[in-house]
């Protein structure tokens, strides 16, 4: 029996799998990719017209891979995000990679607008819980943020109320809960309790 690459990424848990990138998107990359998300028809395909300003994004894109690695580092397969572009007449037909088109997870790795999402959302997976508490201290370690914003009103509006709106399309009900050292309204934010159901 002929085995696909189909085949092979069902046989990966992604949940303990490292995503990441070969050459980092960019901002206006993410932009782009986020913004078309929904214009993707099933079989990975976005059609866009010749005059669309925004296809040299794409041509860049076409140069990137999503890595998978194992635990050790091992990598266990590179897949381009953008399989190919044909120009016909006056349209340009994006094909996105079957593997990333047909995975959940890969897909909504790609489509993410914040960088920090791809991070983020690999933690939350990888919890394979509904409620998952982390501490202030160690979420801004998983995010690399940790000599960022020393009060926590900061991270929140300009970190995780980004990260959290962005990931809304792979936990449509995700909500946080800030836990406080203690009672009081002004008393220290100590950790944060993702609820993703």
């Amino acid at each position: 029996m002929k085995k696909t690459i189909i085949d092979f990424l069902e046989t990966l848990d992604l949940t303990k799998t490292f995503i990441s990138f070969d050459k980092a998107l960019i901002k206006k990359e993410c932009l782009i990719l986020n913004n078309y998300q929904n214009k993707i028809d099933k079989d990975g395909i976005l059609i866009l017209l010749k005059d669309n300003k925004e296809i040299n994004s794409f041509l860049k894109i076409q140069n990137k891979n999503v890595i998978l690695s194992d635990a050790n580092d091992n990598i266990q397969a590179l897949i381009p995000i953008i399989h190919s572009i044909y120009f016909i007449n006056d349209t340009y037909l994006i094909q996105f990679s079957p593997e990333i088109n047909m995975n959940k997870i890969l897909k909504d790795f790609i489509f993410f607008k914040e960088k920090l999402s791809h991070v983020l959302y690999q933690y939350l997976i990888r919890e394979k819980s509904n409620e998952i508490y982390i501490s202030i201290d160690k979420l801004k370690d998983i995010l690399e943020t940790v000599n960022e914003y020393e009060r926590f009103f900061d991270f929140e509006k300009h970190i995780l109320k980004p990260l959290i709106q962005d990931l809304k399309n792979s936990f449509p009900q995700l909500q946080i809960e800030k836990i406080k050292k203690k009672e009081f309204n002004n008393s220290k934010v100590i950790s944060v309790k993702f609820n993703l159901n």
